[in-house]
């Protein structure tokens, strides 16, 4: 989640990136999603689900964006796949 929102804040076609609440909101969302699917649990897939959701219309692009007619839903979803999804190491187990 904080790496996501992040990206956020570092993005060329991003001028005000998502806020600290926007991370509170990413986690309840996912928090939902996963008690929705019958867990009482959160799993990296779950944030990955709602983030498309949750961030969008919480940034403010670029006027280069803007001019370009590029959406804040194709940013999230490049932000989103520019990501390493967290799992747990073979050497952990």
């Amino acid at each position: 989640i904080v790496a996501l929102v992040a990206s956020t804040r570092n993005h060329p076609l991003i001028d005000q990136g998502a806020s600290p609440r926007a991370s509170i909101a990413l986690m309840r969302m996912g928090q939902a999603y996963a008690f929705l699917n019958g867990r009482d649990y959160m799993v990296p897939q779950d944030v990955k689900r709602v983030f498309a959701d949750v961030v969008p219309h919480r940034l403010l692009l670029s006027h280069k964006a803007r001019s370009q007619a590029i959406h804040a839903d194709a940013v999230a979803e490049e932000i989103l796949n520019s990501i390493k999804t967290p799992g747990v190491s073979r050497a952990a187990v």
